[in-house]
């Protein structure tokens, strides 16, 4: 059964539907229901990796649609206070819309040049939000973010996420108008007006590490020493005990970096993967920039949520009252907090606003006056 979200006013522009089974019928059935709402521009869609087989005929129904349909798979649904590892959310868009696929992610410059020379001399003043999703596990997720950057700067407040499963590999994982693409982005260029408020509630335990030697997403040394190396005797120096190979991934849960930069908080790199001497991560670290090891335990977290909410809030523009609550949490939060978790979704869940969202493998976002970043282990909430 799908469930409904309407607002009283002006309900045509503030329509989410939330199916706890990825079914072809049912999507058939919610598309054909939102089509009857006036102005629809488009459907943003998220979908959770624990479906069953669903690309053999998901893939043709978006390259056929008559409404366009964007957005990406993830680990999880976030969803009205609860988490789902099944299902879909449809989220009706009856702002202008203006959907851009870019199919290589590594081609993104040149893919946003081609749509700015096409556009011509259309003026694009009425568009305040970009939503934003790519296949996180790809590489080459900096290029893409210094293009969005490049093509649209600060003008716009940015609100996406990184794609992908729980398997980290690359796949069929974003979602467009070309169907289930693999290493690609996606971008609705949106009239909607929105407010983002962006925390993460990790705090250094260690000094400033300098990164001399980085490749795309990984670190392989740290002032010029082996980087595993550095970032063990951190982890250990702050436990009091020695850190076993065997039990080192897991322990980097609790212990990401955290990249300095202009802003009070610094972004969050999450270690994926360790070799002999490097740590691989979620997102780019370029060489030269300064590391610190983080720490932080669940009232760290649930209270930068608490921040993250108060900051969407406060940015919102005189007269302009949110009707939509887009939530983007990165899941690595959720597997460290493990049965805590429900607090984050409780801290900024409200009974009067509808709330969406999904559990990422990375999350986009700035507030409109901050650089654009590709973000690990953070909140961010998006007041639409």
């Amino acid at each position: 059964m799908a469930e409904f979200q309407h607002q009283h006013q002006e309900p045509s522009r503030h329509v989410v539907i939330f199916l706890p089974e990825l079914e072809e019928a049912a999507i058939r059935q919610a598309l054909l229901q939102l089509q009857r709402h006036v102005g629809i521009q488009g459907v943003l869609m998220l979908i959770a990796a624990g479906n069953d087989a669903y690309q053999s005929w998901l893939d043709p129904l978006l390259r056929s649609a008559s409404i366009p349909l964007y957005g990406g798979v993830f680990p999880s649904l976030l969803w009205q206070g609860e988490k789902y590892e099944r299902g879909v959310i449809l989220v009706a868009q009856c702002c202008p819309l203006q959907i851009i696929v870019i199919p290589q992610i590594d081609q993104a410059t040149a893919a946003l040049e081609q749509w700015s020379r096409q556009r011509g001399s259309q003026d694009w003043n009425t568009m305040h939000t970009l939503f934003a999703f790519v296949d996180s596990c790809c590489g080459h997720v900096g290029a893409l973010m210094s293009a969005l950057f490049n093509q649209f700067g600060l003008e716009l407040n940015y609100l996406g996420a990184g794609c992908g499963t729980l398997a980290m590999k690359s796949g069929p994982v974003v979602i467009s108008p070309m169907g289930l693409l693999t290493g690609a982005a996606v971008l609705g260029l949106a009239g909607c007006h929105s407010s983002v408020g962006v925390a993460h509630g990790w705090l250094p335990i260690s000094t400033a590490f300098k990164v001399t030697e980085a490749g795309d997403q990984s670190i392989s040394s740290l002032d010029w020493q082996p980087a595993l190396q550095v970032y063990r005797q951190a982890i250990e120096a702050h436990v009091g005990h020695p850190v076993s190979a065997e039990s080192m991934l897991c322990t980097t849960r609790a212990y990401p970096f955290g990249i300095a930069n202009l802003s009070d908080e610094m972004v969050v790199r999450d270690p994926l993967r360790l070799d002999a001497e490097a740590v691989h991560c979620v997102g780019p670290i370029a060489a030269g920039s300064y590391v610190h090891v983080l720490h932080g335990d669940r009232d760290s977290l649930v209270h930068a949520v608490l921040q993250a909410r108060q900051e969407a809030y406060n940015g919102l523009q005189p007269g302009h009252e949110p009707r939509q609550m887009m939530f983007v949490d990165c899941v690595s939060r959720a597997l460290f907090l493990e049965e805590h978790f429900q607090y984050e979704l409780s801290a900024v869940t409200e009974k009067s606003l509808p709330m969406f969202g999904a559990l990422t493998l990375g999350e986009i976002a700035n507030s409109g006056q901050d650089y654009l970043e590709f973000l690990n282990k953070t909140a961010v909430v998006g007041l639409l």
